[in-house]
């Protein structure tokens, strides 16, 4: 269908790096793979990965999806505590713990991955304090400059509308508005070495972050 004009590319998804290499082998033009990664999943970002390895060598791009970890890095449950937490909101957590955010390590229990996500969520916090930007948009900033030029980018699960908390006179939806936030700063270039650190990613000696990130959010064909 590629080859007769009816698809214009294919990407996988979530695929074991033997698997998408066997689809190569078999003579499918792969042009992307869709892999989850953040700042407690980096297992596919390390450039010694065999993923990142077998992307490198095929000039397959990465899709980088589950970035703010299924909503584990967002503003909206920065502050939670374990203790304080419901029953069916610990069994949430625990499915993206154990999806999203699953890590080469020791940590098993869901109350350590727990412990470790609450340590690199401070960090983050302390940092939305300094930028004046929220925590998603330090989440998604760090993985941005981290695969600059790399033809790699990121997939943000979003929703147009209102929801139900507005419908209930809550707060106005505005997770378009944390998105585009991204895009209007620059992480420096210690920072990016803290979140790396915090995230236990070893990031290169160089990541650029003299980025132009000017982008005029007047113009309203650049607006969702």
């Amino acid at each position: 269908m590629k080859r007769e004009g009816f698809i214009q590319s294919i990407s996988t998804r979530n695929f074991p790096p033997s698997l998408l290499r066997s689809g190569l082998s078999c003579g499918f033009d792969i042009q992307s793979t869709n892999m989850h990664g953040n700042v407690m999943n980096t297992r596919n970002l390390r450039s010694d990965s065999e993923l990142s390895i077998l992307c490198s060598e095929h000039q397959l791009s990465r899709r980088i999806s589950a970035p703010l970890g299924g909503g584990l890095f967002t503003n909206s449950i920065s502050r939670f505590e374990w203790h304080a937490l419901m029953a069916s909101e610990k069994t949430n957590i625990k499915t993206l713990l154990d999806t999203c955010c699953r890590e080469n390590s020791d940590i098993s229990s869901t109350s350590q991955k727990w412990v470790k996500r609450q340590s690199i969520m401070h960090t983050l916090l302390d940092l939305s304090q300094k930028y004046q930007a929220s925590v998603e948009s330090i989440s998604l900033r760090w993985l941005l400059q981290l695969n600059e030029g790399s033809g790699d980018s990121i997939i943000v699960g979003s929703k147009l509308g209102m929801d139900l908390r507005e419908q209930n006179g809550g707060l106005p939806y505005n997770r378009h508005k944390d998105l585009r936030e991204v895009l209007t700063f620059a992480l420096e270039d210690d920072d990016m070495d803290l979140i790396g650190k915090i995230s236990g990613l070893s990031l290169p000696a160089e990541i650029p972050t003299e980025i132009d990130h000017k982008i005029d959010f007047n113009n309203k064909s650049l607006w969702l």
